[in-house]
């Protein structure tokens, strides 16, 4: 009996440490962001940290379709991978919308994902203006 329980704790011990290997592998591959530029100010180039890489749309073009489908203020960007179907690498703007999204009288900005392969743009995350 006492040599079952030995077995027993040392098995799920090795499937706890499993676990947490793949916890911190995931962390640093999917939800880490490389990088990301945060600013208000007019005059900063949010590009200036992310060197151009052959073949991938730029930071400039990120920002450029952005505001064509979102007029307003990129505050911040960040280069990231997401998970949808499989792993995409994009780019992550935040924008205080020209004429924000309102719902039930709460108005919201957004963060939009510019994939980095083929420049589609979706809206990420809607996010509660501050008054």
């Amino acid at each position: 009996m006492r040599k079952n329980q030995i077995v027993l704790v040392s098995i799920l011990a090795t499937v706890i440490l499993v676990g947490a290997v793949f916890g911190v592998y995931y962390w640093f591959q999917y939800v880490r962001p490389e990088a990301e530029v945060s600013t208000k100010e007019e005059g900063i180039d949010l590009c200036a940290e992310f060197p151009k890489v052959e073949g991938e749309v730029t930071c400039q073009e990120a920002i450029q379709l952005a505001l064509e489908k979102y007029p307003g203020i990129i505050t911040s960007i960040r280069r990231t991978q997401a998970e949808y179907i499989d792993t995409q690498e994009i780019w992550l703007l935040k924008l205080i919308l020209k004429e924000p999204v309102r719902a039930n009288s709460v108005e919201y900005d957004i963060e939009v994902s510019v994939n980095r392969d083929n420049k589609e743009i979706f809206i990420y995350r809607f996010i509660e203006r501050q008054k």
